[in-house]
């Protein structure tokens, strides 16, 4: 039986190993710069393409194109899935699994499992045959105009109205302790004998990620309570660390990758009635931390689609509490008239929806406005109660830069004195110097935008080297922010061609990365407008520059004054030095912008 490993092991493993040495343990590296580099083990070549990053803790041919982590390596030379891959490696390098092996990998209660997955397939089965063969559930679903190929894709199912159907057609096969640990029966109260637990109700099938059976949700056909009845926790099934219909939105997301997070299985099956298939909701429970961990995987952002009523934003505010902790993009979606999404699919097209998606508030002015609206703010107990309110939010923050913009937005709103409001928006306790610093990402980290500034740039000298002469002279390293493209420059200064196998010897991984991206560039868009063209092309470049650095100085100008006395010389002292530099910036940027008239 194959052992089972806790969530991350992946990661665990990573941490404690360096590429460099499992590499180097199937093939000749040579140090190349900040590189290491070798003859690629997955394709014949004569001359090394073939890097490791010691840095990035990444290998990549820059002639296949094959990537990937030490684990991906192992699993690539030696062709083992990931859990033979990890025990390889944990043996070599002396890093002992036991500790993370879930149960163990008790033999008996891994068998136990397979059962309860084999047994949750054949009542799946059995629900869906069930539905076909009950007009009052077809009636049900077809009021709410939901399509056989709907109703397939989720396979939803119907539970016979009997106390005992289950227990009666499966206990010849199946012991009643183990369908009743499974979550399909209930022990009678006086223990004698046992009873079905969805009787009589819509049955929705849990899948996980990998397309097994977990569990069921069962709704009610009258005004029968409860409303929506869940599998138990079982040995296969836990709902903090589930979302209904994940396994099949996870392979529908687009270019945003952007998941729906909505209250229930309807409202899943509502959205994918109508080709928007993105959706994933709860199971019966509030959102959780495993919740988070899973949507992380998968999703960079995550609209949240619930009810517009006090229960609804309860439960809204309360998911972007937990998931503001992932690196997660988060945002709200209040439908119109307090409608559900079933609801405004009824009235309105497919299309209309997903506008709204995409034009959704940003999650945390959704908060910030939230906790406000029942508050006057020119009564100052009530402004103190909203500052109280709202000093949780900016906990959750990370971006420094969107930090400064919530504090402008606040700022503004309540008419607040600037450092007075972030003082007291400080955790209670011990001052903490410093806003929340981001986790890749900020201004401190080169933004995408930015980012293709640069790469075109690149592109332009190393495909069109007539006007590398402008760039060269435009160039002066102490202005630029970014340390791979100063890497490229260089490079492309002193050299008359790009030989990337030369690169490697020279430059860093990223540096080499930016450069191969440019050559093999094929949809390359030349410069049309002359020289005017690449001058704009470099203008915006260092006025994304400047703009970094300004956002720079502008923190950490706010981070030095805020634990310094206002009214104190130190203060001002400060306060014009910094500003100083700002200024200096500005007039740089103002220079930059008249260029472009």
């Amino acid at each position: 039986m194959a052992k089972r490993y806790v969530d991350g092991i992946g990661t665990l493993i990573l941490e404690r190993i360096n590429i460099i040495d499992v590499v180097g343990s199937y093939i000749a590296l040579k140090k190349a710069g900040k590189n290491h580099k070798a003859l690629c083990p997955f394709h014949s070549e004569k001359t090394p393409s073939f890097v490791v990053s010691e840095d990035k803790q990444i290998y990549h041919c820059f002639g296949c194109g094959a990537s990937g982590n030490a684990i991906g390596f192992v699993m690539a030379m030696d062709h083992l899935d990931f859990i033979d891959a990890i025990e390889v490696i944990s043996d070599r390098y002396g890093i002992n699994l036991d500790e993370y092996q879930v149960q163990h990998s008790d033999p008996k209660a891994q068998e136990e499992k397979d059962r309860i997955l084999a047994i949750n397939k054949t009542v799946a089965n059995a629900f869906y045959r069930a539905f076909k063969e009950s007009p009052q559930a077809v009636a049900y679903m077809a009021k709410r105009g939901i399509t056989a190929d709907t109703l397939r894709r989720y396979g939803v199912g119907y539970a016979w109205d009997e106390w005992d159907y289950l227990l009666k057609n499966l206990k010849s096969k199946y012991p009643p302790e183990l369908l009743e640990k499974a979550g399909l029966i209930i022990k009678r109260d006086n223990s004698q004998g046992h009873y079905d637990r969805f009787r009589n109700r819509i049955i929705f099938p849990i899948l996980d990620v990998r397309g097994r059976v977990i569990g069921f949700g069962g709704r009610v056909l009258d005004d029968g309570v409860p409303k929506y009845l869940n599998s138990p926790d079982t040995p296969v099934f836990n709902k903090s660390f589930n979302l209904y219909g994940l396994n099949f939105a996870k392979n529908h997301l687009d270019e945003a990758r952007r998941i729906l997070l909505v209250e229930g299985y309807m409202d899943v099956i509502a959205l994918s009635n109508q080709g928007i298939h993105h959706g994933v909701a709860s199971l019966g429970t509030s959102l959780t931390e495993g919740h988070g961990r899973l949507l992380e995987r998968y999703a960079r952002e995550v609209v949240l689609v619930y009810d517009g009523d006090e229960a609804g934003i309860k439960a809204t505010s309360r998911a972007i509490e937990i998931l503001g902790k992932f690196n997660l993009k988060l945002k709200v979606l209040n439908l119109p008239g307090g409608m559900d999404p079933d609801d405004y699919l009824k009235k309105n097209s497919p299309q209309a929806f997903l506008t709204l998606t995409e034009e959704a508030r940003d999650a945390v002015e959704y908060l910030l406005d939230h906790h406000g609206e029942d508050l006057n703010f020119r009564v100052k107990s009530e402004l103190l109660e909203y500052i109280d309110r709202i000093r949780p939010v900016f906990q959750m923050i990370a971006d420094p830069l969107a930090y400064e913009l919530y504090i402008k937005k606040v700022a503004a709103d309540t008419d607040f004195d600037r450092v007075s409001l972030e003082k007291a928006l400080k955790p209670s306790g011990a001052l903490v110097k410093g806003t929340p610093k981001a986790k890749g990402t900020g201004p401190r980290d080169t933004q995408p935008a930015q980012m293709k500034l640069y790469q075109r740039v690149v592109e332009i000298a190393v495909h069109e080297r007539n006007h590398l002469d402008y760039i060269k002279d435009q160039f002066d390293p102490a202005e630029v922010d970014h340390e791979a493209f100063r890497e490229v420059m260089g490079y492309l200064v002193g050299h008359e061609a790009v030989d990337l196998h030369e690169a490697i010897d020279v430059l860093s991984y990223e540096a080499v990365a930016m450069l191969e991206e440019a050559v093999n560039k094929e949809d390359y868009i030349p410069v049309s407008k002359g020289l005017r063209e690449v001058q704009k092309s470099y203008l915006q470049m260092q006025l994304g520059d400047l703009k970094n650095k300004y956002l720079k100085i502008k923190e950490e100008k706010d981070d030095v004054l805020l634990n310094i006395d206002r009214g104190s010389p130190e203060f001002k002292q400060l306060e014009i030095e910094y500003e100083g530099r700002l200024q200096a910036i500005n007039s740089k940027m103002m220079t930059i912008n008249k260029k472009f008239r």
